[in-house]
C-alpha cells in the first residue's frame, strides 16, 4: 500500500482485535470493506506491505464478495473520521473534500451529493449452525451469534458484547420452489421445527439436505446479513 503521508505501524493481537489498525480498501464495484493489519513492513518511501489481516470487519464482510484490484483507493480510519449518526444515514448530504490547509475555494476541492447506508448498523450473519433430532421426530435447529462491535472479536471475553437492544432472529425453511416456512423474531439461538410442521412442510419427508436461512434482526435497520446453510439430516 501506498500512502500519501503519514505512517503505519504493527500493533499486537489484543489492539487489533479490539480495533486498531483499520484501513477502509475499496472493491472493483465501489463498495469499501473495512480490513485490520497486525504487521506493517516499509517497502520503500511511502510503501507499505501489510500482513495477517482481519478482512470484512465493521460490517463490511458483504464486501468480500467483490474482488479488489491493484490501484484500488485505501483510507487509513483513524480519530479524524466520525461516523454518522444514525438519523443521517440514506438522508442525500452535499460533502467538500480537498487538501488540508487550503481554503474551500481552492479549485484542488471537489464536492458532490451523497447519501451513505448503515452498514455500520446491520447485524453480522450468524454461525455454526447445528442441528438435534429429538426422539419424538422434533428438530432442533441451532445457532451462534455474532457482533458487528469490534470489541468481539477480542478471544480474552466469556461473552461478546450485544449491539443490538434485544436478541432476535429470523428462521427461514426452504424448499425447491422457494420458502416453506418462516419462523420470525425467534429470541434466542435455536428454534424447534416440530414433526408435525416438517410433514405439512414437506409430505414426502425433509429433503436431504435441509437448507435453512438465518438473520438477527435489529430494531434500527430490520434483517442483518444472511447466513444459509444445508443441513445433512439424515
Amino acid at each position: 500500500m501506498r500512502l500519501n503521508s503519514g505512517t503505519l505501524a504493527s500493533a499486537d493481537d489484543v489492539s487489533v482485535l479490539t480495533g486498531a489498525n483499520a484501513l477502509a480498501v475499496q472493491n472493483a464495484d465501489g463498495a469499501w470493506e473495512i480490513v485490520q493489519f497486525a504487521n506493517a513492513e516499509l517497502t520503500a518511501p511511502n510503501q507499505w506491505r501489510l500482513t495477517r489481516l482481519l478482512r470484512g470487519q465493521r460490517g463490511s464482510e458483504g464486501a468480500m464478495r467483490h474482488p479488489v484490484a491493484a490501484g484500488a483507493r485505501v483510507v487509513v480510519l483513524n480519530d479524524a473520521l466520525v461516523q454518522l449518526h444514525p438519523s443521517q444515514a440514506r438522508v442525500p448530504a452535499f460533502y467538500l473534500w480537498g487538501p488540508s490547509g487550503k481554503p474551500v475555494s481552492d479549485p484542488a476541492f471537489q464536492g458532490a451529493t451523497l447519501a451513505f447506508d448503515t452498514a455500520g448498523l446491520i447485524p453480522l450473519a450468524p454461525c455454526h449452525v447445528r442441528f438435534a433430532w429429538s426422539a419424538n421426530g422434533d428438530l432442533t435447529i441451532s445457532w451462534k451469534r455474532r457482533d458487528r462491535a469490534p470489541s468481539a472479536a477480542n478471544l480474552l471475553q466469556a461473552e461478546i458484547p450485544l449491539s443490538e437492544a434485544a436478541e432476535s432472529y429470523d428462521l427461514e425453511i426452504l424448499n425447491g420452489a422457494g420458502l416453506a416456512r418462516t419462523f420470525l423474531a425467534v429470541p434466542h439461538h435455536s428454534q424447534i421445527y416440530t414433526a408435525a410442521q416438517q410433514a405439512a412442510d414437506f409430505p414426502s419427508g425433509l429433503p436431504n439436505p435441509l437448507v435453512v436461512n438465518i438473520y438477527q434482526r435489529s430494531s434500527v435497520v430490520g434483517r442483518g446479513r444472511q447466513q444459509t446453510e444445508s443441513l445433512y439430516v439424515r
